[in-house]
């Protein structure tokens, strides 16, 4: 692996040797060209070439960044590209263009960082285990025993042996000094968590989305499309739900709301309360009625108007409304069937206890 200091020497002699096609055959940018800008998203401890940091310092080709305890701090290139650095990270930046294309390294001693490349420039990631171009956004992770890099987002193209690997968007490599260790394809969840340190010291405020008050980063209230401030009480002024505008019938009940509060709610809306309580009656359950012998649907009130036996189980009903055993003969119209005294009697007939009786006074006109 190439360090910072000795691609530079191998600049000037192997472009001098040959036209070989290799990273190091570049014109690079002198010390003193403007590369970046530092933005200090958290703490204060970073340091440029030794000396202490500043919000907006430009960062020239050449010079090293380190950040310390509680610090994390953006490089921001012009084209839109950035590498974020997590506390205790120390890399060279170096500017150049390699065949015609701007190329910007990030030379790891040790650390973590994100990044994501702008519309101009490819970044080179280097280390002591790696070399990787970066068209993506990726993170990396390196210390005295590997490197772990996980492509977010794009493609990246690690440089081994002379020839260039494809690592993929979603897939995690770990190096240890130019060799392959593990490679696996990472579930969103777990690509969620190799970044979840560049929010370690996000500053929560509070956001109003849904009419709900509660806390909130800025990024996560935006994808919510919320109201954000760090002053609760402006959130909550802004909050407010509407004014009702009339009453809302819902399962019988009657309460103020808006239109549109109500109708989401599966209710009936009205401009006044009396219109809504005329008008709000709770939706009657049908139950199943047992009434002269017949089985049918009714509510309540029904069955009980027709003295029948009522339930909202229908096995309970139909077994209670079976008609009695005959427990006896009836005698109608000069025929005899078997019947119960009551339907006997309910149908204007004569009853008796057996079939002989029934049938020998069961003649017209015999009583």
């Amino acid at each position: 692996m190439i360090s910072a200091k000795k691609g530079e020497n191998c600049i000037r002699w192997l472009c001098a040797l040959s036209m070989v096609l290799c990273w190091a055959c570049v014109k690079p940018d002198g010390p003193g060209t403007p590369l970046g800008t530092l933005h200090i998203d958290y703490g204060s401890d970073v340091y440029v070439n030794k000396g202490k940091g500043h919000e907006g310092m430009t960062i020239y080709s050449g010079d090293n960044v380190v950040t310390w305890d509680g610090t994390i701090v953006y490089v921001n290139f012009p084209d839109g590209g950035f590498v974020q650095l997590d506390q205790k990270t120390d890399p060279d930046f170096r500017k150049w263009f390699e065949h015609g294309k701007c190329i910007i390294g990030a030379f790891f001693r040790f650390g973590r960082a994100y990044g994501e490349t702008g519309s101009d420039c490819d970044i080179l990631v280097n280390d002591r285990h790696l070399e990787a171009v970066a068209r993506t956004k990726f993170n990396i992770e390196t210390d005295d025993h590997r490197s772990i890099l996980t492509v977010i987002q794009g493609i990246m193209l690690l440089r081994m042996q002379g020839s260039e690997v494809p690592v993929h968007a979603s897939q995690q490599v770990v190096i240890s000094r130019n060799r392959v260790k593990e490679v696996r394809t990472l579930s969103p969840e777990e690509l969620r968590e190799v970044t979840i340190w560049r929010h370690e010291y996000v500053r929560l405020g509070w956001c109003c989305a849904d009419r709900k008050v509660f806390q909130s980063d800025p990024d996560e209230c935006s994808r919510r499309g919320g109201f954000f401030s760090y002053d609760e009480r402006i959130v909550r002024s802004r909050c407010q739900p509407p004014e009702p505008s009339g009453f809302c019938c819902q399962d019988g009940r009657v309460f103020e709301s808006s239109r549109d509060e109500c109708i989401r709610r599966g209710g009936s809306f009205f401009r006044t309360g009396e219109e809504a309580e005329r008008q709000c009656r709770p939706p009657v359950r049908l139950g199943w009625c047992c009434a002269d012998r017949n089985v049918f649907q009714s509510d309540p009130d029904e069955c009980r108007r027709r003295g029948g036996f009522f339930s909202y189980d229908e096995r309970i009903v139909r077994s209670r409304c079976q008609p009695p055993e005959p427990s006896g003969f009836c005698c109608q119209d000069g025929r005899v069937f078997e019947s119960d005294r009551d339907e006997c009697i309910r149908r204007r007939g004569a009853f008796f206890s057996t079939y002989n009786e029934a049938r020998r006074k069961c003649q017209p006109g015999i009583e």
